[in-house]
């Protein structure tokens, strides 16, 4: 009799189980997976190029990993690495960052952790072109406006340069125009190259 009242209370909660895992996998479950933004695919060394009016680069973006999320069109990127053209003759603004965000237009980008910005500057001597960084600019959790080449971030970033290095909370910049705006808690070291 024993035996027999083991196994019908071994029955019950197979069947119990059985209901708990089927209703899981109802209507309700998959809507609540699709609220959570699932991937529909992924791309392992994506790499996409913007070409500006007259077809030539105008961005280039890269990543380790993208996953695009179909729900807003959006793709999260593992390591992206960002160049930006904007004029002739000047080298182009590169970005790096811990992990990113693509708006489904194309037209935001979020960085998240550690970003590193920085631009070179070419120099020329009687034997050889070489380059050198003109600015260097270290923060984290940064916006940018793609179509604007506008960028801003309101933490810490430390800013440097062969002449100088600064630090500030907060921090808006036309990368195009080349112009910074520090937005608080600005501190600064200023060294006369001619010094050296």
């Amino acid at each position: 009799m024993l035996r027999w009242a083991t196994l019908i209370v071994l029955l019950l909660l197979l069947v119990l189980t059985s209901w708990i895992h089927n209703s899981l996998q109802d209507e309700g479950g998959a809507i609540e997976t699709r609220d959570r933004g699932e991937p529909d695919s992924m791309m392992w060394d994506f790499k996409r190029i913007d070409m500006d009016e007259k077809g030539l680069p105008k961005a280039r973006l890269t990543a380790d990993l993208m996953k695009h999320y179909p729900h807003d069109d959006s793709v999260e990127l593992e390591h992206p690495a960002m160049e930006i053209y904007n004029e002739d003759k000047v080298l182009p603004w590169q970005i790096t960052a811990e992990r990113g965000w693509l708006s489904g237009d194309g037209e935001k980008l979020l960085l998240y952790g550690k970003v590193y910005i920085w631009r070179d500057q070419a120099q020329q001597d009687q034997h050889s072109v070489q380059t050198r960084k003109e600015i260097e600019l270290i923060t984290t959790d940064l916006r940018i406006l793609l179509k604007e080449e506008y960028a801003e971030t309101d933490n810490f970033v430390m800013i440097i340069s062969p002449a100088a290095k600064v630090t500030a909370v907060g921090l808006q910049a036309n990368l195009k125009k080349r112009n910074l705006k520090l937005l608080s808690k600005v501190r600064g070291r200023y060294e006369d190259s001619a010094k050296h």
